[in-house]
């Protein structure tokens, strides 16, 4: 258990970095501590009366039950008796659990306070509208950052005449049914995305990633390319001269850039994509 001075100090990193705090993270938190001190105070409630001593005499442990109006020495426990001392000694050790998760959580509930205090969105929230449109604030609420990013005006690759017509459920239209799977399902998560968002690759010059997504806690975005013809060898065979371009270029899997690959026989799987999702952007 840590002690007292090792937690105050976790405690005051933490607060520290208040703005990148999460309240919801700190009440989860605080959630957790509740049921552990129930379950604890459950123990202290079905325990019978009394604690436990422990004394080491020639090499061996030795029980006593202390009762609370008797002396410190108590009554010797045959080791036969193996579930009364099981029993005091969880007791024992659920009275000091539930002393310190108390203290924990009000250190929690004060951070957590500290961070409502102080949120930096509050200012700013409190404008009306005409003052929001004629500033730049230095920290903008969440939904106001998607709104901002989503509005962005970009110049997207044309489509040739004989593609087919396929529209996502935003209403865009996208290159394959693979393509459409993957912005519906990104959606239904709610992780924005831009589809077809240029950037320039140095050593190659602009390109088109299919996706573009936002991770909104880090207010980082994160390219999603999609390879689906890989048992085509010409197009294996670009796909992987792009990816390593995008190596080069610091884009590394699994942190600001995911990929997703199909053949004829394997299709995507979305529910396989979903976990990925869910587990980059935490959701």
């Amino acid at each position: 258990m840590p002690t007292k001075k090792a937690e105050k100090a976790r405690m005051v990193a933490k607060i520290t970095e208040v703005s990148i705090i999460d309240k919801k993270e700190i009440e989860k938190e605080i959630e957790q501590i509740d049921i552990q001190i129930d379950i604890a105070k459950r123990d202290v409630v079905s325990a019978p009366d009394g604690r436990l001593r422990i004394a080491h005499k020639r090499g061996t442990e030795q029980y006593y039950l202390v009762s609370e109006n008797s002396d410190n020495l108590g009554k010797y426990i045959s080791k036969k008796n193996a579930d009364l001392i099981r029993a005091l000694a969880q007791k024992d050790y659920a009275r000091k659990t539930i002393n310190y998760l108390e203290k924990k959580k009000k250190m929690l509930e004060s951070m957590r306070d500290m961070v409502v205090s102080f949120d930096d969105d509050k200012i700013y929230n409190k404008l009306n509208d005409s003052r929001k449109k004629l500033i730049s604030p230095y920290s903008i609420p969440d939904d106001d950052y998607i709104k901002n990013w989503l509005s962005e005006s970009f110049k997207t690759k044309a489509f040739e005449e004989e593609e087919s017509e396929i529209l996502t459920e935003r209403g865009e239209r996208v290159r394959s049914k693979s393509e459409k799977m993957i912005a519906d399902k990104l959606l239904m998560l709610g992780v924005p995305y831009k589809y077809e968002h240029p950037i320039v690759l140095i050593g190659v010059g602009t390109v088109y990633p299919d996706f573009t997504l936002l991770d909104i806690k880090k207010r980082e975005n994160v390219l999603l390319e999609h390879f689906g013809m890989m048992d085509n060898p010409t197009y294996c065979e670009n796909a992987i001269r792009k990816i390593n371009s995008y190596q080069k270029n610091g884009y590394y899997e699994g942190e600001n850039i995911l990929y997703t690959f199909e053949t004829l026989k394997n299709p995507i799987n979305i529910k396989n994509f979903e976990n990925v999702i869910r587990n980059r952007f935490e959701i």
